[in-house]
């Protein structure tokens, strides 16, 4: 993980995309095994952040495209999670392949489901805890 981490961070030459390396990491360590989860998460994650550089927002992106394909490989309770990010912290509990993954979002950036606009971008963390 923190060898893939390292290595994109090479290749895009900073480090304050280490946010949007790692989401991209943890959904292919820990999400599931479908390729075409793992290859949109990925790919669309590069793609942004060759555009945007590392500014915040692509964190709000890949929020946005796990959203948005989530009924590949989670349950539905992922469907609203833009809005559902409206607090400084949000914790999702999901039961996938009958194991147990915790993942917690803090103070991201989402998409308010009223006006349909981003708010300003905002520290993200991202943290994955697999219960055995």
């Amino acid at each position: 993980g923190s060898a893939m981490v390292a290595w994109l961070q090479w290749l895009y030459g900073c480090s304050g995309c280490s946010s949007g390396c790692m989401v991209a990491v943890v959904v292919w360590l820990y999400g599931c095994n479908v390729v075409a989860m793992v290859a949109v998460v990925v790919v669309g994650a590069l793609v942004v952040v060759w555009l945007h550089g590392c500014m915040v927002a692509v964190v709000g992106a890949l929020v946005a495209m796990v959203a948005s394909i989530h009924n590949i490989c989670f349950s539905s309770q992922i469907m609203r999670l833009n809005e559902r990010l409206t607090s400084n912290s949000c914790n999702i509990t999901e039961n996938f392949a009958a194991k147990q993954y915790t993942v917690q979002y803090s103070t991201v950036q989402y998409m308010s489901a009223t006006d349909k606009r981003w708010t300003p971008p905002r520290a993200f963390h991202v943290r994955v805890d697999r219960i055995k």
